[in-house]
């Protein structure tokens, strides 16, 4: 078991260090120099290991590193989203390429039969809007959330700010609704992405509505639903 450990710290490490990264849409880019978009990708994958979390940092032989991923814990334990035990669920991850406007990237959930995802997680390139910080979205099945907050370093390490959550900030400013996972993304502008979700909430089997798209104003945190989605196809 200890082996299995090390083998998991090992390739965390190696996240950090920043290798080529998959897109969704299997097109491959370089991360940028900075270890802020790995960095949260190896927390994650650290975190598939819940409950020994502090013993496998405490395997990491350089101090340094050990360090960055017990202050990232606590960045992200201060959002009061869950996002630590969410990311400790199985998620897949990638790290979007620098000004991706009017693209989709993103995850296709898995059919009757597959390997289940509890999880997606998307991670700009700290090349924007500033070297320093990032734009996390985790969207998590089972209850259907998504998360959306910034990423920067700080003095203390890292610091988080939160700018939705379907439960703990979710307010639609334009319809009573939720939004539920969201696993495509798309910078409309600068400011602005579009998260879609994969169905509404609370839908019945004779009334789903798929792919429901949301504005998110990256300034103000407003959110806006932009297109209804459509019925499942059955």
């Amino acid at each position: 078991m200890e082996k299995v450990h090390i083998c998991g710290v090992a390739l965390a490490i190696g996240l950090v260090l920043a290798p080529p990264v998959l897109s969704a849409q299997k097109r491959t880019y370089t991360p940028a120099a900075s270890g802020l978009p790995q960095a949260v990708i190896a927390y994650g994958y650290l975190r598939w290991d819940y409950l020994e979390f502090d013993r496998l940092v405490a395997l990491i032989p350089d101090l340094g590193l050990a360090s960055d991923l017990k202050s990232l814990d606590k960045s992200l334990v201060s959002l009061h989203c869950d996002v630590p035990k969410r990311m400790a669920l199985p998620h897949s991850a990638v790290i979007l390429p620098p000004f991706p406007i009017t693209e989709w990237f993103g995850f296709d959930r898995p059919g009757p039969g597959s390997s289940p995802e509890d999880g997606w997680l998307f991670v700009t390139q700290d090349t924007w809007p500033s070297p320093e910080r990032v734009l996390v979205v985790l969207s998590s099945s089972g209850p259907e959330q998504t998360t959306v907050f910034w990423l920067e370093h700080s003095d203390q390490g890292y610091a988080a700010k939160l700018l939705f959550d379907s439960f703990a900030k979710g307010k639609i400013a334009n319809e009573t609704t939720t939004l539920g996972a969201a696993t495509f993304v798309s910078f409309e502008r600068e400011n602005a992405i579009l998260l879609k979700e994969f169905e509404e909430p609370g839908s019945g089997p004779f009334d789903r509505m798929m792919g429901r798209v949301f504005r998110l104003d990256l300034m103000s945190g407003t959110v806006t639903l932009v297109s209804p989605g459509v019925p499942q196809k059955r």
